[in-house]
């Protein structure tokens, strides 16, 4: 039932069939289904194809709210650098 409503959800966000990047595994996917803000989903999808994250990066991304912390940051570079160092 879960897996059923993941489908539907992700059907209804990526209605577009272009929209879906064959690079990212059905993991990727349900993975971003979670973050509720559109603009973050969106940023987080494409720092996934363009950092060629695994499945499991992407959820230490998502997790400790990278995407949030960007955009509140003065020192973009800085928040980046720390991420990095922090094995990712």
């Amino acid at each position: 039932m879960h897996n059923l409503r993941n489908m539907r959800q992700f059907y209804q966000n990526y209605l577009i069939r272009n929209a879906v990047r064959t690079v990212l595994s059905w993991t990727h996917y349900s993975t971003l289904l979670r973050v509720e803000n559109a603009q973050a989903r969106d940023w987080y999808l494409q720092e996934a194809i363009n950092q060629s994250w695994s499945a499991r990066v992407l959820e230490r991304q998502i997790s400790p709210l990278y995407y949030e912390r960007l955009l509140a940051s003065q020192n973009k570079a800085l928040v980046e650098q720390l991420e990095e160092q922090a094995g990712v």
